[in-house]
């Protein structure tokens, strides 16, 4: 079977600790290019000595590093891997031994929290469009949780991405301080001033959807911690979006 040539990118910065471990699982299914915006730790240094070639592209969103990405490499396909995951090694021989017929892939994600692989709750029905036709992805425009869409027809597979996503309630805090901004942003780009009780109900919903209905509380309690924090997320960003709209309100007042 000849199958074409796969390009794994990834976009990185200040990645040391993860880098190593996501290009050497790359170098599973092809080349990998890493990204990098400025780091300065060892990520540069760690991704080469793993075989990435690592070029640099000043930050200006995840949306608008996806797109250099696009027009950088080549290749018809592409793998996008963030710095934290790795193609596990079941997932590199389904590749490797599959004709690519469909124009993407959606893969099954399986997410590593407070040190456990969480198998219920929303994060056990996880999956991700990252393995398409160069030519046929459209990124979608905006700050955070950018998704690649595919003009065309796509399979899914189900052996899975490892996402080493927070395992210490230090990454938690830092990813929850670098992404809510970005998501209150997009909220108040729309223009509704937010109701904070249907918020609230909202986010109870969320909970009970995700321990219970989801069956969130089979995952110990970091299941618990994760719905609860999943929860407290839904009302974190509305609330930091109504703070901007009110602000802008009172700038455009002169207040």
């Amino acid at each position: 079977m000849n199958r074409p040539q796969i390009h794994v990118v990834i976009i990185a910065k200040d990645e040391a600790i993860n880098i190593e471990r996501a290009v050497v699982s790359g170098k599973r299914i092809g080349n990998v290019t890493v990204i990098d915006s400025g780091s300065v730790d060892k990520t540069i240094e760690l991704a080469e000595a793993a075989g990435a070639k690592v070029i640099h592209n000043t930050w200006k969103g995840y949306a608008d590093q996806r797109r250099f990405a696009l027009e950088y490499i080549q290749d018809e396909w592409i793998f996008f891997l963030d710095a934290d995951e790795i193609i596990s090694p079941e997932l590199a021989d389904k590749i490797n031994g599959m004709e690519l017929t469909a124009d993407g892939c959606r893969i099954k994600r399986i997410s590593q929290f407070l040190g456990r692989w969480m198998k219920h709750g929303s994060w056990g029905r996880d999956s991700v469009l990252r393995l398409f036709k160069r030519n046929k992805a459209i990124i979608e425009e905006r700050l955070v949780h950018e998704e690649v869409k595919v003009n065309g027809s796509t399979i899914f597979i189900h052996e899975p991405i490892r996402h080493f996503a927070q395992n210490d309630f230090e990454t938690i805090g830092k990813k929850f301080t670098t992404y809510l901004p970005l998501m209150a942003a997009e909220i108040a780009k729309r223009g509704k001033d937010p109701n904070m009780f249907f918020v609230f109900l909202n986010a109870s919903g969320a909970f009970i959807r995700d321990y219970f209905l989801r069956a969130g509380f089979l995952d110990g309690w970091q299941g618990f911690v994760l719905a609860f924090w999943g929860a407290a997320s839904i009302i974190a960003k509305y609330a930091e979006a109504k703070r901007i709209m009110e602000n802008t309100v009172r700038r455009d007042n002169g207040i």
